[in-house]
């Protein structure tokens, strides 16, 4: 309507015919003069129209969400998209990654419907974990899941490969097992682990010379030449007193071995002395000739009977040439003296020895009767 003044009437008929009528005036007055299309401020007021664009029954200048006839403010997710929460996590659908899964609202590494657990503790979630339960380990790699791609001694051969997992020559323990080079160092056949010599290739064990020298027994005597003084004498293996070749014998048991014994068979000597072997060399009157070489072995001024005899010296008192034992006239003028044995003689040698002795003083007897003879005939001459 126009501005102004207005006047409406309306006429009802009524089902009998009754006629009744009625008549408004009023004036039309523009509040808002500067909004062409609107005479009033209506809801909204001058200048935005009274428009439900969503006809939601609130005018689109009341609601947030003028194009949603399901929102009125924006919420959590804003117009055009409800706030709903599926899950029921008190997230909405629209915030929640997870939106049907109540224990996640997001997927996480596993994904919605699947907990992100680590049961090992490794940082890998066990869904994407192929060794869960080894917190080293995600996956198998060479070695399996529980045991460590490790190479410990560096060899390029990962321990659960390594037949020797400590010895970086080594993968197999073979002959001389880990940590032992397999080495032959004298080439004898023998591996160096298997043998005492190793740089003797004629020797496997030091045996009794040592490696380096052989246990050679020249003379078979059963000790080998290393430890035999006397390699070329089978009965000796050192050269004790005698030396080598001579047998350290001591015949008589006399303590002095026959090779410095010169009387073998003497136990009593070692040397023949003044008597020779088998006699010993005794000087029982201490006279300082042996009793072997002594007459008169009890008679320490005598070594020989003489005229007299042993135990009796040969004495001439008054120098007739006659010894005082035979003796029995002192005047040089008297014929001869018989010979009278000695006595008191203990010569030794026995009958033989005796003997002899009187013989001898016999002989000296006929010999001084001879001689007083002579010299009564030259006294008779001179007269």
């Amino acid at each position: 309507l126009a501005l102004g003044a207005h006047s409406i009437s309306a006429e009802v008929v009524d089902l009998d015919g009754n006629t009744d009528s009625a008549s408004v005036s009023f004036t039309l007055v523009d509040n808002c003069p500067s909004d062409a299309t609107k005479g009033s401020p209506g809801v909204c007021g001058c200048g935005t129209a009274d428009a439900d664009s969503d006809d939601d029954g609130l005018e689109d200048c009341l609601e947030a969400c003028d194009d949603d006839p399901l929102k009125l403010e924006e919420g959590a997710c804003g117009c055009g998209v409800p706030d709903t929460d599926s899950d029921g996590d008190d997230l909405e659908d629209c915030l929640d990654g997870c939106p049907d899964d109540g224990a996640k609202a997001a997927p996480g590494d596993c994904g919605c419907g699947a907990l992100d657990i680590d049961d090992d503790g490794d940082g890998v979630a066990a869904c994407l974990d192929e060794c869960e339960g080894d917190a080293d380990k995600s996956e198998p790699g060479v070695c399996g899941c529980g045991e460590p791609d490790d190479d410990l001694d560096g060899d390029l051969t990962l321990d659960c490969e390594d037949g020797c997992p400590a010895d970086e020559d080594k993968t197999e323990a073979g002959r001389c097992g880990c940590g032992v080079a397999d080495d032959d160092s004298d080439d004898d056949g023998v591996l160096d682990c298997h043998e005492e010599c190793d740089s003797d290739d004629d020797k496997t064990a030091p045996g009794a010379c040592g490696c380096g020298t052989p246990d050679t027994d020249a003379d078979r005597d059963g000790t080998a030449a290393c430890l035999d003084a006397c390699d070329s004498d089978s009965a000796k293996i050192a050269p004790g007193v005698c030396g080598c070749g001579v047998a350290d014998n001591d015949s008589d048991a006399d303590g002095s071995a026959d090779c410095d014994d010169e009387c073998p068979a003497d136990a009593r000597k070692s040397a023949p002395g003044e008597c020779g072997c088998g006699l010993a060399d005794h000087d029982s009157d201490d006279d300082g000739t042996a009793d072997c070489h002594d007459a008169c072995p009890s008679d320490g001024a005598k070594t020989a009977a003489g005229t007299c005899g042993c135990g009796r010296a040969d004495d001439d008192a008054n120098a007739n040439g006659v010894m005082d034992c035979v003796d029995e006239d002192t005047d040089p003028d008297a014929g001869p003296d018989p010979v009278v044995p000695p006595t008191g003689c203990s010569c030794a040698g026995g009958d033989a020895a005796v003997g002899d002795g009187l013989l001898a003083v016999g002989a000296v007897g006929l010999a001084l009767g001879a001689r007083r003879r002579r010299r009564a005939r030259d006294a008779a001459a001179h007269a």
